[in-house]
């Protein structure tokens, strides 16, 4: 499961209990995420939202799935 390496490392697990793309980067900021596990189109719900100024300000760095596109995977 996407849980497994984050309770392996004895880190933290921050989950929604309904996804929701316009609040992604707001909870990736909010819990401090460093890393992120999805499953189907997610990435494309993401990035199909409108660009923020302060996008890029958040402590992402990994985003690991499957689904996603040649052009979102080009971004």
């Amino acid at each position: 499961a996407g849980w497994a390496p984050a309770v392996a490392a004895g880190a933290s697990i921050a989950l929604r209990p309904k996804f929701s793309a316009s609040q992604f980067i707001p909870d990736v900021r909010r819990f401090g995420a460093t890393y992120a596990n999805y499953v189907g189109k997610p990435l494309s719900y993401i990035l199909a939202t409108p660009e923020q100024q302060d996008d890029a300000d958040n402590p992402l760095r990994v985003a690991y799935g499957n689904e996603g596109a040649p052009r979102d995977l080009s971004r």
